[in-house]
């Protein structure tokens, strides 16, 4: 099946890719003529064809990227019950590289000594970045607290994202970055 959006052609093979449907899919992106593609590759298809939330024109996701990290303070929402969730890696990668983190989540007091924040709501700094590693059902909630707090940009990691989080980023004018790790972005990167 191909599909074109923005002048890209979108070809799913479905005899290469394991999906959570239990079909095997492959995403391919070929290069159209106006030199404008998609790069992200799709892990997940729900009956055939991307989700239109999972795609990014490659220079608008480029773009963003250096622009969130080009911020200071980060928000951290997400699970640090051990070492291993991501929520924890992400912060300690982001703290290593010398930006400012702050742990969020309702049932922790601390993270590596730092204090964990039960809401965002709670951080009595101003944040410039959400960096959100919740399932999608909680993403929302965790949306709406930041548009209380005035935070405009928010990085939904893989799995965090829904098409209804990210209509409500668009809806409430909240840059959003999606569907990529802020590990993987920002390798070489940091604050000095």
């Amino acid at each position: 099946m191909d599909i074109r959006l923005d002048n890209t052609e979108v070809k799913w093979d479905h005899d290469n890719y394991y999906g959570r449907t239990g079909k095997r899919l492959k995403f391919y992106v070929r290069r159209p003529v106006s030199g404008s593609f998609f790069s992200h590759a799709i892990k997940d298809a729900r009956g055939g064809g991307p989700p239109k939330h999972q795609l990014l024109k490659e220079d608008v996701m480029k773009s963003l990227v250096e622009e969130f990290l080009g911020k200071k303070r980060f928000a951290v929402v997400g699970s640090f019950r051990n070492e291993t969730k991501y929520a924890y890696r992400i912060l300690r990668d982001l703290a290593s590289k010398g930006y400012e983190v702050y742990p969020v989540n309702p049932n922790t007091d601390k993270v590596d000594g730092m204090v964990c924040y039960k809401s965002i709501l709670d951080i009595p700094f101003e944040v410039d970045v959400a960096d959100i590693v919740t399932p999608p059902h909680v993403t929302i909630e965790i949306l709406r607290e930041c548009l209380q707090k005035g935070i405009g940009m928010v990085w939904l990691q893989p799995g965090a994202e829904s098409e209804e989080a990210i209509r409500f980023c668009r809806e409430k004018n909240i840059k959003c970055l999606h569907s990529i790790c802020v590990m993987t972005e920002s390798i070489g990167k940091g604050q000095t």
